[in-house]
């Protein structure tokens, strides 16, 4: 019974972890600091993979500075 209760509490402690890093994620991709730059698509769900200045990396932004495009791309972030 004891095992059980313990394992119910790492679980829950697991899950905790993860919505903070999904909330933290979206975050980012509402505020600009991240792009999604890859969708990658796998037999048991999906991955993103980011880019942006707080990676180091350019943010994504429409060719030659076109607002329409770079806002199509925000719309997709959002998404």
């Amino acid at each position: 019974m004891n095992n059980t209760c313990d394992l119910e509490k790492r679980l829950q402690t697991i899950i905790s972890i993860q919505r903070n890093i999904d909330i933290i994620t979206a975050f980012l991709l509402l505020t600009g600091q991240v792009t999604v730059v890859r969708l990658i698509v796998e037999p048991k769900g999906f991955a993103l993979s980011v880019d942006g200045p707080l990676t180091g990396i350019g943010r994504l932004e429409g060719i030659s500075g076109n607002k329409t495009l770079s806002l199509l791309l925000d719309v997709g972030d959002i998404l």
